[in-house]
């Protein structure tokens, strides 16, 4: 889970302030619930196996709850005058600060909180010329009133958002994540990407944006390929598409994960570690015998790979146990870097290959270039994509590295 704050959401830095927040408050930070938006995609139903009022801990919908809930919105609008329990208009004209848009449904399954009267609800209806919002439920009592202060989020997150790639890796029945959870106090002020980028990290994942919607995806090999590559373009007869192997500098044999942080003594209090010579918390033979072999096929000695993981608490509170998520990530860390993997530089045409983008998984099926081994049977990930000309003709140029299983 990941903390916002015992104050009413959604907390800003003014409110804070206000509230005159002071560290032994801490003492009340709970989980981010799931807003609407889990259980409903541009107002048809979604699904997953969570349901709004469910605790976030899964990473995926952490970034994906900041997204919605902290980058797509608007804070600290008034409104400037209302016609009924749920009609206000926040055009800025009385009180200043008002909706940002003047396009019609532009706000339409953005959730509404008003300050001043604790209600949450959803807009269901927005006129852009007037900027007058329709409320999904009514501000009971007809305590809503001009000049009340109100924040707007998951702004256009339905058009923003891929849902299907982030039910993927999160959802409670086969996602790639499933299970795993996040656990960290954000004690400071940080950017949304800052946050990300160390979820990102400390879970393996990757965050992207495809056209106008944020994707993620991950390392590891999907059941199922995204499409499969055959016919590189060639230049003077010669086929446009080169390989290489990951350098010796990319592979590790000793392996070292602090987890568990005490954040009021900023200590790590358990190390997970894996080498040749033997492992600690159940990692067990399979994964030392993965180090062994790294040291054994590449004879470069031993090369350890240490890091810590901010946003991963359990591990040593569970032991003996060996199914915690940092028990997951070092399996998935300890199986991809300790062997050399395939690169693919390939040159396709623009109208087959187009359609492939950053984060897809792709088998190749050309002998000429591929190892007999891997040829229409490894997946690719998909690391990098660019439009060039080439004889002036436009070209789709992808940058693939082997997958790995578990």
């Amino acid at each position: 889970m990941y903390f916002k704050g015992w104050l009413k959401p959604p907390v800003t830095k003014q409110t804070v302030l206000s509230e005159k927040y002071v560290s032994k408050d801490a003492l009340f930070l709970r989980g981010m619930e799931f807003d609407r938006w889990i259980d409903y995609t541009n107002g048809s139903a979604r699904s997953n196996g969570f349901s709004e009022g469910d605790l976030i801990e899964n990473p995926a919908y952490v970034i994906e709850s900041i997204l919605r809930d902290w980058v797509f919105c608007e804070r600290n609008r008034r409104i400037d005058s209302t016609s009924a329990t749920n009609k206000a208009i926040l055009s800025g004209a009385v009180n200043g600060l008002g909706l940002l848009s003047g396009v019609d449904d532009y706000y339409n399954n953005a959730i509404w909180y008003n300050h001043t009267t604790g209600h949450k609800t959803y807009i269901s209806d927005y006129n852009g010329s007037t900027k007058e919002v329709t409320l999904a439920s009514a501000d009971g009592s007809g305590l809503m009133a001009a000049g009340d202060y109100i924040s707007v989020t998951n702004i256009q997150g339905d058009n923003l958002i891929d849902t299907t790639s982030f039910d993927a890796v999160g959802n409670s029945t086969n996602g790639t994540r499933d299970g795993y959870l996040l656990a960290a106090s954000i004690k400071d002020f940080q950017s949304p990407r800052a946050i990300i980028d160390e979820i990102c990290n400390n879970f393996l994942l990757f965050v992207f944006k495809s056209g106008l919607k944020y994707k993620t995806a991950t390392l590891e090999k999907k059941a199922t390929a995204d499409g499969t590559l055959t016919n590189p373009l060639k230049m003077n007869g010669v086929p446009q598409i080169f390989t290489w192997l990951t350098g010796l500098s990319d592979y590790y044999s000793d392996f070292s994960f602090k987890h568990f942080n005490e954040h009021a003594r900023n200590e790590y209090l358990h190390t997970m570690q894996c080498s040749a010579n033997g492992s600690t918390d159940g990692l067990g033979t399979t994964y030392e015998g993965y180090c062994k072999t790294a040291n054994e096929q590449y004879r470069q000695g031993v090369r350890k790979y240490e890091r810590d993981f901010a946003y991963i608490y359990n591990g040593m509170d569970s032991l003996p146990s060996t199914d915690t998520t940092m028990h997951a990530v070092a399996k998935l860390l300890i199986k991809f870097y300790t062997r050399l993997r395939l690169m693919v530089d390939f040159y396709g045409d623009f109208k087959n290959h187009m359609k492939y983008e950053v984060g897809d998984q792709l088998k190749i099926n050309y002998a000429g270039a591929i190892p007999t081994g891997l040829n229409n049977s490894a997946f690719f990930l998909v690391t990098g994509k660019t439009i060039e000309t080439v004889n002036g003709i436009p070209t789709v140029r992808l940058i693939l590295m082997e997958t790995f299983e578990l």
